[in-house]
């Protein structure tokens, strides 16, 4: 799995267990049934301006402090505890409103640990529960773009099911995020433009891996320009490979550079970055003699 997409996972990871923490508590002597309708007044930092959903709420102390021990167990590195930690949640209680986000945090804790497969089921238990849940629409869909293979026996469903996930993410990334109330405009800007960079990011990916470049093209183009700045070195690379398989190597080139000149040096994107540009360069001259034609572009 991308570092990239780890480290963003991780990052993400502590934000909804901050907006766990700080927002699921049930009212002090709250003792009403599992049945009863939860609280919906929004605290003062989930302003409209801010365009944050309004997080589910705990009904009774009793789940709460369930939902916090298992929360704690679902963003550690013992996963075995935590699948049952959080089967044991749902059924105990099967009508809680945070069942969704803690099994999001499965999904995210599953990417930081680099087990997509269980990140793709962990996100599907989200996406069950919570259907328009962008967060794990967009993960969702991301990881399954870039661990499927065009030669994987159910290729077909898990792109579509990636395309899927990633129009999710893109439709309501603006209306139903959920994050710490406490965090500033700043980051709730930059965590909704990276969630859409991401879904144009894997809607591109699909179209690479079907061998539609100028689709993917105009997707990692889309996911470049949502993101803004900071830029982000695998868009980049993989804009880059898109348009050297449609053989507009000088076009390639300057985005080549750019992926390497954003990559971390101790990451893989440099390297297949490097790769990209010195190839790049013998096909346009800028680098020496384009006599003899380099391999094949590597795979975004």
């Amino acid at each position: 799995m991308k570092q990239n997409l780890k480290t963003a996972a991780a990052v993400l990871a502590f934000a909804v267990l901050a907006g766990a923490q700080s927002q699921n508590a049930p009212p002090a002597g709250n003792q009403a049934p599992a049945t009863a309708p939860p609280a919906q007044t929004a605290p003062p930092q989930y302003s409209a301006v801010k365009g944050l959903k309004l997080p589910p709420q705990a009904k009774t102390q009793e789940e709460y402090n369930a939902f916090m021990a298992a929360s704690q167990l679902a963003f550690g590195n013992d996963s075995a505890a935590a699948d049952v930690a959080a089967r044991d949640f749902k059924l105990k209680f099967p009508n809680s409103e945070l069942t969704s986000q803690l099994y999001m945090g499965l999904m995210l804790n599953s990417i930081r640990m680099n087990n997509s497969d269980r990140a793709v089921d962990m996100g599907r238990e989200v996406l069950k529960l919570d259907p328009t849940n962008p967060v794990a629409a967009v993960y969702t869909g991301l990881v399954l773009a870039e661990t499927t293979r065009e030669s994987d026996l159910e290729a077909a469903q898990r792109f579509e099911e990636a395309g899927k996930d990633a129009n999710i993410g893109l439709q309501n990334v603006d209306t139903n995020l959920m994050l710490a109330g406490n965090v500033p405009q700043e980051t709730v800007d930059g965590t909704k433009a990276d969630l859409k960079a991401r879904s144009y990011d894997t809607l591109g990916l699909v179209a690479f891996k079907r061998n539609d470049f100028t689709t993917a093209e105009k997707y990692f183009r889309q996911a470049i320009q949502a993101r803004g700045e900071p830029q982000d070195a695998m868009s980049h690379l993989r804009l880059a490979l898109a348009l050297d398989k449609q053989n507009k190597y000088k076009e390639a080139l300057p985005e080549a550079q750019k992926a390497a000149s954003l990559a971390d040096p101790q990451d893989s994107v440099a390297k297949s970055a490097q790769a990209e540009v010195e190839r790049l360069q013998k096909l346009t001259g800028a680098g020496g003699s384009a006599s003899t034609q380099p391999a094949t572009p590597s795979k975004p």
